[in-house]
């Protein structure tokens, strides 16, 4: 499997214009309503020819390419054959980056490449989540690719998050099992989650253009027949334990050190030792002051999904430009598009907008929102759409900004 490096976050030079045709989502005949009422995290759904016509935007061999660069997160399953049970398959779990040499030596059948977070690294892989934004922005986690041979597989398993398997090159064969949860038994002794009893309900051959949605906690075993590419749209789904600690650091930083404890109304105790009603009654009631201060919650939520998964080097432009030149550039641009990786969401608030980018708010006027929500509605955006935004001049500071930023840029 040859190695090429693909161009990760090559930019269009300025002036080759590339118009921005408005993405349909990949729900093939079914409207957004329909899927979210029938399908969303309630059962699998096969849609056949989601993206007719879908052209992979990668080759194998630039896939190979990002599994060696030490920037990306990568992993390689190979299935076995036990020796003393040559019917039962095993699986091995290698973690890149990989030597070229590694994946040139690999066998003809039976591995897959998982490439994780590609949408940070190639721009058409980043463009891909436009099909996908029937689903709020804050919830995307990322996309992985895999490629495979020839019965490559990562097991019968299931994930916590719902995920998307669109896919691209070749074919795969997807067996859909039962529903799992934290008593489901897997197979001991390995690195990987597989299923011991997986309990097939479809089972489903799948071509380019096909999306697979698969939700929470159900089974799902993908093998490839032939050469085979899927790009997986993952969801964020952040547990109890993770919410509450993220918030918990988050609204502890904004506190002050003088907010302490107090029991002027101290009583008398009959032992020492006991911790009483009242101090538990207290403490209870410190925590609930925090976990129900609405306004703290929208911030930090704004801000905690918004964060950059593996944060990279800051992309400037070579030159920053005033509010006038911003205005002349974007009038001769054809595109205008966010950073890839970059995470895009607002909440309305009674006196302005909360935009969060990347985990930073910009706290913008009300007049601004008509240009946030056509921002936040795709990775590319027509110039011309936002032409109609620069008469509000809080609305072109903030573009002017997210450009000299790096949040955004033009072709």
């Amino acid at each position: 499997m040859p190695c090429s490096k693909p161009g990760k976050s090559e930019h269009p030079e300025p002036g080759h214009i590339t118009r921005v045709k408005p993405p349909r989502f990949a729900l093939g005949p079914f409207s957004a309503e329909q899927f979210l009422r029938d399908y969303w995290q309630k059962k699998p759904l096969l849609i056949r020819q989601a993206l007719p016509g879908f052209m992979d935007p990668l080759t194998r061999d630039e896939i190979a390419g990002l599994a060696c660069d030490e920037q990306v997160e990568s992993r390689l399953i190979v299935e076995t054959r036990e020796v003393k049970n040559p019917e039962a398959p095993g699986w091995q779990l290698q973690q890149g980056p990989f030597e070229a040499s590694a994946l040139e030596a690999l066998p003809d059948s039976h591995w897959t490449l998982h490439i994780q977070g590609v949408d940070q690294y190639v721009a058409d892989v980043y463009r891909l989540l436009d099909y996908f934004r029937f689903i709020p922005n804050w919830r995307i986690d990322d996309v992985m690719v895999s490629y495979s041979p020839d019965a490559g597989s990562a097991g019968p398993h299931f994930d916590q998050y719902d995920v998307f398997l669109l896919q691209g090159a070749g074919k795969k064969r997807w067996e859909i099992g039962q529903k799992c949860d934290a008593s489901t038994e897997l197979v001991t002794g390995l690195e990987l989650s597989i299923i011991r009893d997986f309990q097939v309900t479809d089972d489903w051959l799948v071509n380019p253009g096909d999306v697979l949605y698969i939700p929470p906690q159900y089974a799902h075993y993908g093998v490839a027949c032939g050469h085979s590419t899927t790009y997986s749209v993952g969801f964020r789904a952040p547990g109890f334990n993770e919410i509450l600690g993220e918030f918990s650091f988050f609204q502890g930083q904004r506190l002050s050190a003088h907010q302490r404890y107090q029991d002027t109304d101290l009583l008398l105790q009959d032992n020492p030792g006991e911790i009483s009603e009242q101090a538990i009654d207290k403490m209870q009631q410190i925590l609930l002051d925090q976990v129900s201060n609405r306004e703290a919650i929208a911030q930090w939520l704004g801000e905690y999904v918004t964060e950059e998964k593996n944060p990279g080097e800051e992309i400037l432009p070579e030159k920053p430009l005033d509010t006038e030149q911003f205005i002349a550039m974007l009038t001769h641009a054809g595109n205008f598009h966010w950073n890839e990786g970059a995470r895009f969401a607002y909440i309305e608030k009674n006196d302005a907008i909360g935009f969060y980018i990347n985990g930073r708010c910009f706290n913008t006027p009300n007049s601004t929102l008509p240009c946030i929500k056509c921002l936040c509605s795709s990775t590319s955006i027509a110039a011309s759409e936002l032409a109609i935004f620069l008469q509000n001049p809080e609305s072109t500071s903030l573009l002017c900004q997210l450009y000299n930023q790096g949040f955004c840029y033009y072709s």
